[in-house]
């Protein structure tokens, strides 16, 4: 009995300390991932299942790893794991993550996700994930509901507050909105981007001043992050000073020189300060990086016909409307310089198009009206110019009493 008794407890101590096949190539793998050197620990993965084809857990890091390295193959590793472990929740989990930034696979990434939370309904991460998934796909109410989970599970889950605060802000309950990012911010004050997400409340509420002051503490604790640069220049601009607001877009256009909203947005700038030259290179700049973007061309059209090249203004609106058939601006603005040159019926045509595509400009139908009474055409351009001042546009007034008033 006692010899027994030895032999069991040697077996117990030789399975305990060798562990499973391929445990050590295993651990190393863990250390080497840990050190974020994928292709290290992906080699260490490769042996722990030579030596342990049903290593569920082996799979799934080499998965993660792959992931990390960009590939797509990680798929084949989660599938395998989960092929051995049908109740596997972190290799749903990890396999959601894959689809999240598909947009048309994104639904696969909802399902692993699910799959995940039903097998432990307390993974916490699985529904912060899902949620940011569902705010992507604008299933608002399904992403509070994730976030409110997240938060059951984990009352300190600063980033689960943030995102909820969002939700509240795309439903305009601003109040809500800031409650959950100040939670946040509190739980996690050195998180840049949720003095980033609340500085964007700020700014849809016109509290301009206040946004730049989290702008500026999200600098602070990330200074190389171009989209903070980007909105205080944008909310700086907003304010009417347009030469700080430059200094940040020029930040920004340093940090990510492909920034083509940063050269638009400094554009603006350079233009309100009636340097057009200036606004027509950037714009320029911003159409090479971006060649389809219509507001690009309709705002360089702008410029060009500042600096008197009616010429080439024309042809970045027709450029503008190529890109965007909905650029009522653009069909306007040649209207303009047709009804400058005297080609009236031609003005007539664009601008009525203009007003098809934006029945609520004021100016659209002043323009249309001052170009029928041009063409003898006095009725009906007197209830252009009606319509124009019912709509705001003053100048409409001085020319009923003028030319419809007898």
């Amino acid at each position: 009995m006692e010899k027994l008794f030895f032999v069991l407890i040697c077996f117990v101590f030789l399975f305990t300390s060798c562990g499973r096949k391929g445990q050590k190539y295993y651990d190393n793998g863990v250390t080497k991932f840990n050190n974020k050197d994928y292709k290290g620990a992906i080699l260490d993965f490769n042996n722990a299942i030579k030596l342990d084809t049903n290593y569920a857990e082996a799979y799934n890091k080499r998965g993660i790893a792959t992931f990390k390295q960009f590939s797509f193959l990680a798929v084949a590793d989660f599938n395998k794991a989960i092929e051995i472990d049908s109740m596997f929740s972190e290799a749903y989990f990890n396999k959601g993550l894959m689809y999240t930034d598909i947009t048309f696979l994104r639904y696969v990434a909802i399902e692993n996700f699910t799959k995940a939370i039903e097998i432990n309904p307390k993974y916490v991460e699985a529904y912060f994930q899902r949620g940011l998934v569902n705010t992507s796909d604008n299933n608002l109410k399904d992403a509070y509901f994730d976030f409110c989970k997240a938060l059951e599970i984990d009352p300190n889950y600063a980033a689960a507050y943030c995102y909820r605060g969002i939700i509240e802000s795309k439903n305009q309950n601003y109040k809500k909105a800031f409650e959950d990012i100040n939670k946040a911010i509190e739980i996690n004050p050195k998180e840049s981007n949720f003095l980033f997400e609340r500085s964007i409340i700020k700014s849809k509420l016109k509290n301009f001043s206040e946004s730049i002051i989290d702008l500026d503490l999200a600098i602070e604790l990330n200074p190389d992050n171009v989209n903070y640069y980007f909105n205080r220049g944008l909310n700086k601009c907003d304010l009417k000073d347009y030469r700080n607001g430059i200094s940040d877009f020029c930040i920004a256009i340093k940090i990510d020189p492909k920034h083509a909203d940063s050269y638009f947005n400094r554009a603006l700038s350079k233009a309100n300060l009636e340097d057009f030259r200036g606004a027509l290179a950037d714009l320029t700049i911003a159409i090479e990086i971006n060649p389809k973007n219509a507001k690009y061309y309709h705002y360089r059209g702008l410029a060009k016909k500042d600096l008197t090249d009616n010429t080439g203004a024309l042809e970045d609106f027709s450029k503008a409307i190529f890109y965007d058939k909905q650029m009522d601006g653009s069909y306007s603005e040649i209207a303009r310089i047709k009804f400058e040159n005297r080609s009236y019926n031609e003005a007539l045509l664009f601008l009525d198009k203009a007003i098809e595509i934006n029945s609520n400009s004021g100016e659209n139908y002043y323009y249309r009206g001052v170009v029928k009474l041009n063409l003898g055409l006095k009725n009906s351009g007197c209830l252009d110019l009606s319509k124009a001042g019912e709509l705001g546009n003053e100048s409409a007034y001085m020319l009923i009493k003028k030319y419809c008033n007898n």
